[in-house]
């Protein structure tokens, strides 16, 4: 069932709008304090977090895929042979995207599985399989698909906190959260999301530069023609 979550065009409900959650165009990300969530982060692994809806996306907004990119942080390539000790900024990265009402996980990226361009940024599109771009301009623009994730058949269902089942008629995966971690920064990394917590919200974006993600709702085609800047058109 878990692989459906991956390969499968949304088919759920909309939320009422007693259901619906508050959400922005385009979404605001924020660095998860550790000394003050209950939530996956701790003093080892920090977490940014943007939350997705499908208002934006068809049928029901204009766009077809959300994008997001910025600066990699670099990391020890232990598969290649690299030592865990080595001087990088982190000891590991990713990018994964969640269900948001439940916190079912869908696909997560690691670092190694990401796409760096020679500039050293990486780019990553969120969509169902039917808006997944194609890969030649998945590789020309240096991006990885994660897919939003959806329910596949009448049977399937994923539990919320409570135990809870959530299947195809809710509005399961309308939501999605994507969660940017960085594990263990080293501690001359400035800009990392460890050191750049510490300072009040509205002066984190520019203090964290341009490892702070960059994101937005396209088209299709605009991102197949234009990559990046398929957002600001």
């Amino acid at each position: 069932m878990w692989g459906r979550l991956n390969d499968t065009d949304w088919k759920g409900t909309p939320p009422t709008p007693d259901q619906q959650i508050a959400v922005s165009n385009p979404p605001k990300w924020e660095i998860a304090n550790p000394w003050n969530t209950p939530f996956f982060a701790n003093t080892d692994n920090f977490y940014m977090t943007a939350v997705l809806s499908r208002q934006f996306l068809k049928p029901y907004g204009t766009k077809d895929l959300f994008v997001v990119r910025f600066k990699a942080p670099t990391y020890p390539k232990t598969r290649g042979g690299e030592p865990v000790y080595v001087e990088r900024q982190v000891r590991f990265w990713s990018l994964c995207s969640n269900e948001t009402k439940t916190t079912n996980v869908i696909r997560c990226v690691p670092d190694d599985e990401s796409s760096i361009n020679s500039n050293g940024y990486t780019t990553f599109v969120v969509s169902d399989p039917g808006s997944k771009p194609a890969p030649s301009a998945l590789k020309k623009y240096s991006a990885r698909w994660v897919p939003w994730g959806a329910l596949a058949a009448p049977e399937d269902v994923v539990y919320d906190a409570g135990q809870q089942p959530w299947g195809i008629g809710t509005y399961t995966h309308y939501y999605s959260t994507l969660m940017y971690r960085q594990t263990l920064a080293n501690s001359s990394f400035l800009q990392s999301m460890a050191n750049v917590s510490q300072l009040p919200a509205n002066e984190q974006k520019t203090a964290m530069g341009p490892y702070w993600p960059v994101s937005g709702y396209c088209t299709k085609a605009d991102f197949e023609g234009y990559g990046m800047s398929c957002i600001t058109r």
